[in-house]
């Protein structure tokens, strides 16, 4: 199976084949994975930006093939609801989904188009623009 270097690219990735395409099956769902009853314990006004326990592990030890990989042509990180998976009241704000490197951009052979979320040093967008694909920022 491929190996992402980018955890953040990997999740992008994820919310395109799990969420936006339905192709990744079955769709991983926070308070199913918690359970009820622990769900109810957590004090998200608390700790608003702070990921779920297991989730994280959850999605990077989670496997695609390269079938599925090969069917992705688009990664928009706006609204994403892996996102939301991993820390459920995460409010946009912050730089911890922010995709670090293109490196596993070889994983997606018909990658044409990224939308980021804005990175402080506004590199990504030149990064992903030298290996071909359109991208900018939301």
């Amino acid at each position: 199976m491929p190996k992402f270097k980018d955890f953040n690219f990997k999740l992008a990735v994820i919310q395109e084949l799990m969420y936006s395409k339905n192709l990744l099956q079955p769709a991983f769902d926070v308070k199913a994975f918690v359970g009820p009853e622990k769900w109810q314990k957590i004090d998200h006004a608390k700790h608003p930006s702070k990921a779920v326990p297991g989730v994280k592990k959850f999605f990077k030890d989670l496997e695609i093939s390269q079938e599925l990989l090969d069917q992705v042509e688009l990664i928009d990180q706006n609204y994403h609801k892996a996102y939301h998976q991993v820390t459920p009241y995460w409010d946009g704000e912050g730089d911890e989904f922010n995709i670090t490197s293109t490196e596993d951009v070889k994983l997606l052979p018909n990658l044409k188009k990224v939308i980021l979320l804005y990175d402080g040093e506004q590199k990504m967008v030149s990064e992903f623009q030298a290996k071909g694909i359109e991208a900018r920022y939301l």
